[in-house]
């Protein structure tokens, strides 16, 4: 027998809203599939990501010839080897290096005037006192005067294919192949030169301690010049070039650059992977109960931190100046990652 329903019951509804669905934010696809990228097989994502590259390759990219000067970059190089000796020197004697002046008119002769590169005074650091004259004159400046600015999708090429060809002005020789990969093999050895500022060796390199001590990170003073930030932006079409054509790219990365490329938090561990006395003493300041064992273990700490090249970086507003509370510390404080 159907329960007796009575028709004319104009009750209003409960008020009690206590048991109603809550409304979660709207989250993008690609966030609830990174969420659960470690439950899906290696074999579905390799052909996502395959199909993915093949849907948006270039069918008929223009033909491009990047023509590079190796003797006028050698010569840079020289003087970014004199510049950097000169910084160092500098900052040892706690006085300013002379500013690096920036040659405007051989600037905009580099490019037409749609290049969106504003070439900035370089600061005493050893990491950017090149002046930006020297590193467009490097091999990856030539290179980057002359792809950075053309349609992205030149660049977007198939496994196996060159999206461009090389041509070493003054040397001869037909690109067969041979002389794209080595300008490949060429930008990745700058970038881990003195050549141009963009990446420097990891703090276990320089103290000898630690792993990955053959790595380089990228530099955070480097950032502060936005023609180094252009740079940067063109290293990474290098690294979709790289992927696309399936070309080898000789960079000495450690995990951490890595993790933080892909959206990942970094660990403790990563960071003692680059800088083992920076991890041993965040660790330390940490585990600090009370400012007597916070002074102990970090005497004199403050809401700063030192970058992988010697940058400092304030944690909070005049963190400089401000001492390490142990009450507070344990809820505000956070690594220095990748810097």
């Amino acid at each position: 027998m159907s329960e007796d329903v009575d028709d004319n019951d104009n009750s209003a509804p409960s008020s009690d809203t206590s048991a109603a669905p809550q409304i979660q934010p709207q989250r993008s696809l690609a966030q609830a599939v990174y969420e659960v990228k470690d439950l899906i097989f290696e074999d579905t994502k390799t052909t996502l990501w395959q199909h993915a590259l093949r849907l948006t390759a270039a069918r008929r990219a223009p033909h491009v010839t990047v023509v590079v000067n190796r003797h006028r970059a050698a010569k840079a190089a020289e003087k970014a080897r004199e510049a950097s000796v000169a910084a160092r020197r500098a900052a040892s004697l706690n006085v300013d290096a002379p500013p690096a002046a920036l040659d405007a008119q051989q600037l905009a002769q580099s490019h037409d005037s749609n290049a969106s590169v504003t070439a900035a005074t370089a600061t005493s650091s050893p990491q950017t006192a090149l002046p930006p004259t020297a590193v467009l004159r490097s091999v990856l400046g030539q290179t980057f005067r002359q792809l950075h600015f053309e349609p992205p999708a030149i660049l977007r090429c198939s496994p196996g294919q060159r999206p461009f060809s090389v041509d070493y002005e003054g040397e001869g020789g037909t690109d067969a192949g041979g002389l794209f990969r080595d300008l490949l093999t060429h930008l990745c050895r700058e970038l881990q030169s003195d050549a141009v500022p963009l990446f420097v060796a990891t703090p276990n390199a320089r103290g000898g301690v630690g792993s990955n001590q053959d790595c380089f990170v990228p530099s955070y003073a480097a950032c502060a010049v936005p023609l180094n930030r252009a740079l940067f932006a063109f290293v990474g079409k290098l690294f979709g070039l790289a992927v696309r054509g399936q070309h080898m790219l000789n960079l000495d990365l450690p995990p951490i650059v890595w993790r933080l490329l892909v959206g990942e938090r970094p660990t403790l561990a990563d960071l003692r992977g680059v800088d083992v006395h920076g991890a041993a003493l965040l660790s330390a300041v940490e585990q600090a109960s009370d400012d007597t064992s916070l002074n102990a273990a970090a005497p004199d700490a403050r809401w700063c931190v030192r970058a992988c090249d010697g940058s400092l970086i304030e944690l909070r507003e005049n963190g400089a100046k401000e001492l390490l509370r142990s009450e507070e510390h344990t809820s505000e404080l956070q690594s220095p990652g990748g810097s």
